[in-house]
């Protein structure tokens, strides 16, 4: 999938009713990860995570138990980065075999799972 930061914050955007909001980002820090963390509307609550970390652009999604069982086994998924491993992943979004149509369902599931 050949999608930038700015591209994948659209694509959450489109797709979901979450804002984009930047909690984590501290000019004071030595060695600093640009994290976007996409909320939902209203709840605030988050449901996606978007940083680059080593060039690579990641995505933390959540998803239920099962799924992220089933979707490790898929280059350039792994367990969700600083995050509980039963119900979040980390996409490699520019080296996953991770399908734009998958990547689409799987942000519908983490905004379905985090509106509750």
């Amino acid at each position: 999938m050949d999608l930038k930061r700015q591209e994948l914050i659209q694509f959450i955007l489109d797709r979901t009713n979450t804002t984009e909001s930047y909690p984590f980002n501290n000019p004071s820090r030595k060695k600093t990860i640009l994290w976007t963390i996409m909320k939902q509307v209203g709840s605030g609550k988050m449901m996606a995570m978007i940083f680059e970390r080593d060039d690579k652009l990641l995505l933390n999604l959540k998803l239920k138990p099962e799924h992220v069982d089933q979707m490790k086994h898929v280059n350039g998924v792994t367990s969700g980065f600083h995050m509980n491993k039963k119900y979040w992943v980390t996409i490699d979004i520019q080296n996953t075999d991770v399908t734009q149509i998958e990547l689409e369902n799987m942000i519908i599931e983490s905004d379905s799972l985090t509106k509750r």
